[in-house]
């Protein structure tokens, strides 16, 4: 624990992940907080087999000798879950590439392992197979939801495109999964029509191009992929077989029960409508009006995917028409025209180009929900029922206990590239968020609370963004604020936003303005770095229309999958957030393809959806995960001091560390104190536990001081600052809460074991039941 240095810089701290990452050992504690420096290589067999696993399961209470591991963080959070009765969460956070989703799918594994161990008695005495299925379907929806929702950037070959938060609602007392829901926040669905130079769009669409079997290849052409959008030779990912993922993919779909027929006909819609190109041409009245172009994007340099070649005597549109299950004239007409007051107006190219893009977008958002709704279909189904060791001993029915919560939430890093839009606003907007939500929990609250509790701590200082926050979401003067009503206007336009941005924040918390750019940029400064945002296509892309003529008439496909997709267009307007940016699950949507009456913006729902995401961790004790890039080469065996010591600083793991060694890791109640450690007293004659009962704050004293002569604890800990005494609470460094927590796990262990001995000689079935009930906190 980095806490516990003698000397605390940022040299000695650096210089202690160093020496640890050159030693494979990729994880460090900072005071309970995880730091995770992607090794860039499999450590599989090291350090996350079944072995370690039971290591972590088994280990004491104050996990004496454990190594830092994510392991270890869940085990912590489901002895938490029953000591505390409190749901539990993890905030995974880092820059892209740093290894997040690798590092929720190890607490997911582990979390499914323990459930796994709990119930094997059960499933034998029962022969209910759901518990054991239910773990496996947790790991089962990784590669689907992969596939459909992360892709290859330039930090990452597997980037998560989108941010998931994950609930696994467990029984605090045996620590088994009774139920998995997973929600969608934020899918980026402007990456199915532009990206940067060398990135890839989501890898389904190129499993199914390279792996499919021969029924999906009359859909989707296989001539391979030649270029990307940036003209590079190869879109292939690092290290990945396309083919071999799709496998994998599929196998998963198979055995969750997820139908994959209809997701064929329109991944392969998406795909040949980002060939469709747009030609310029001169009507009757010599206007210039939008017409297909003769000649496909294949022939042009690649669509949506940056593929040549294919299938060139059938058109683009007739391959796509056939795909939606629409005719094709109807389908061009609807991206060639719309309606106004019953009359039909043509679009000029670029229309027809930004309503072709909008579909596709809005097309491919509604498969990632279906994909996603199935998947969580697929973990209710199997739930499980099985009963618990306790019962199957003893044949007695036990009181159903609540479920408690362990969310997961991986969502994508701070963006900062040579052209920043509104994606990247939204992005780096999240992670604001998500810092305001860390120093919430770590900072404010703490010094709160040692405040009201008479303990003094010292300043806990820390980087405070909230005025930033308030620049960005402020209610009325806000930039989401001042975006979407340019956004209600008839007239509105990038340059009357940036104007009114400039002319009210150019003086706020975090602007930053850059001369050379001025009139075409406004600039923000990040808490990870300053940011230059080019305003252009802000106002559309908040707007980001959804063609209705498009959406009537697929909702009348003779494809049922896509007409479902579509189902709610009667409900919808021709705008909302469903044409946005981005977006996810219906509870990020918020419901529709976006109704007239709600006039919901990107930005307002980005917004809405992150506060409700705050809203669920903030009723959930919080554990901080902080993965590191080691270099920005993704190169193994590589540590570039000045990276990990940017992003250290960005994360405010150095303030963290400083208030970590003034802070106490455990609190708890005056009562709950004496009645949790009482038991150590339980062989003392002289000691009358009841007269600890009720207690305040002298007694608490007396009580330590008792602990201290029964060696439990050193007398010198009151003077110290080891263990503090406030108002309500009794407040323990976690060096004296291990030592305690440790001295009555050993006395219970005893007493179980003389009690399980003596209930077994007597066959006395309610001594049984006990000790049982015993064994169960304890781990035997």
């Amino acid at each position: 624990d980095m806490v516990q240095l003698d000397e605390l810089t940022e040299a000695t701290v650096l210089s202690t992940l160093r020496v640890r990452y050159r030693r494979k050992d990729i994880y460090t504690n900072v005071g309970g907080i995880l730091i995770a420096v992607n090794p860039y290589e499999t450590l599989e067999a090291q350090i996350y087999g079944e072995e370690q696993m039971h290591a972590y399961g088994s280990a004491d209470a104050a996990f004496a000798g454990m190594t830092p591991h994510p392991y270890l963080l869940a085990e912590a959070a489901l002895r938490a879950l029953d000591r505390d009765r409190e749901s539990q969460s993890f905030v995974i956070s880092g820059e892209s590439g740093s290894g997040k989703t690798e590092t929720c799918k190890y607490v997911l594994r582990y979390l499914s392992y323990r459930s796994k161990r709990r119930y094997e008695h059960s499933i034998q005495a029962r022969g209910d197979g759901k518990a054991n299925a239910l773990e496996e379907s947790v790991l089962l929806s990784n590669p689907i939801l992969e596939a459909f929702g992360n892709a290859k950037t330039l930090r990452n070959d597997n980037s998560s495109r989108w941010g998931k938060y994950t609930q696994v609602y467990v029984q605090p007392s045996s620590g088994s999964i009774k139920r998995v829901g997973i929600t969608a926040y934020l899918l980026e669905k402007v990456r199915i029509v532009e990206r940067a130079k060398g990135e890839r769009n989501y890898h389904i669409l190129y499993q199914m191009g390279l792996g499919a079997d021969p029924v999906a290849h009359a859909v989707l052409r296989d001539d391979g992929y030649g270029k990307d959008d940036g003209g590079n030779a190869s879109v292939a990912a690092i290290d990945v077989d396309d083919a071999v993922q799709f496998a994998a993919t599929r196998d998963a779909l198979l055995k969750l029960q997820i139908e994959e027929t209809g997701l064929v006909g329109a991944l392969s819609a998406v795909c040949h409508l980002g060939d469709v190109c747009f030609d310029e041409v001169a009507d009757d009245h010599a206007d210039s009006i939008a017409a297909v172009g003769k000649n496909d994007m294949r022939k042009r340099g690649g669509g949506f995917l940056g593929m040549g070649g294919g299938d060139e005597k059938r058109h683009a549109i007739d391959i796509a028409a056939e795909a939606l299950g629409v005719n094709r004239t109807e389908l061009e007409e609807s991206l060639l025209s719309r309606r106004v007051a019953g009359v039909r107006v043509p679009r000029r190219a670029a229309e027809a180009e930004h309503a072709k893009a909008a579909f596709a977008k809005a097309l491919y958002s509604r498969v990632f929900d279906w994909v996603l709704a199935r998947v969580n279909d697929a973990l209710k189904a199997m739930t499980g029922t099985g009963q618990t060791l306790r019962e199957a001993l003893t044949g007695k029915k036990q009181p159903k206990e609540e479920l408690l919560t362990i969310g997961l939430l991986d969502i994508f890093g701070f963006e900062c590239f040579a052209h920043n839009s509104l994606e990247q606003l939204l992005i780096n907007y999240a992670n604001e968020r998500l810092l305001r939500e860390f120093n919430k929990q770590v900072f404010e609250a703490a010094t709160r609370e040692y405040n009201a509790e008479g303990v003094p701590v010292g300043d806990l200082t820390f980087h405070d963004n909230s005025g930033l926050l308030n620049t960005l979401e402020g209610p009325r003067d806000g930039i989401f604020a001042m975006l979407n009503s340019e956004c209600v206007r008839r007239d509105g336009n990038d340059a009357n936003l940036l104007k009114a941005i400039v002319k009210k924040h150019s003086r706020a918390p975090g602007a930053k303005q850059d001369r050379s750019t001025a009139g075409k940029t406004f600039g923000v400064s990040h808490f990870a770095a300053d940011v230059v945002y080019e305003i252009g296509g802000f106002v559309e892309k908040n707007r980001d229309r959804l063609p209705e003529e498009i959406c009537s008439l697929v909702s009348t496909s003779d494809a049922l999958f896509v007409a479902g997709l579509f189902a709610d267009v009667d409900e919808a307007a021709g705008e909302g957030a469903s044409g946005a940016a981005f977006a996810g699950s219906s509870a990020a949507r918020g419901g529709g393809a976006g109704s007239k009456k709600a006039q919901r913006y990107v930005a307002g729902s980005f917004a809405e959806s992150l506060a409700k995401l705050t809203g669920l961790l903030d009723e959930t004790a919080q554990s901080f995960v902080r993965c590191v890039k080691p270099n920005h080469k993704a190169a193994k065996e590589a540590f570039d001091g000045v990276v990990v010591l940017d992003q250290l600083r960005c994360m405010g793991m150095l303030e963290l560390v400083s208030a970590r060694a003034r802070g106490y890791a455990g609190r708890m109640d005056h009562d709950m104190f004496t009645s949790r450690y009482g038991i150590l007293m339980e062989d003392a004659k002289d000691v009358d536990m009841a007269a600890f009962e009720s207690a305040d704050k002298a007694k608490l004293g007396e009580f330590l001081r008792l602990l201290a002569t029964k060696k439990f604890i050193k007398p010198e800990c009151l003077s110290n600052g080891e263990i503090a005494i406030g108002k309500t609470k009794v407040f323990l460094k976690r060096g004296a809460q291990n030592v305690l927590e440790t001295a009555r796990e050993a006395r219970l262990c005893a007493d179980v074991l003389l009690a399980l001995g003596e209930a077994t000689a007597s066959r006395d079935a309610n001594a049984l039941e006990l000790t049982l009930r015993i064994a169960d906190e304890l781990r035997l």
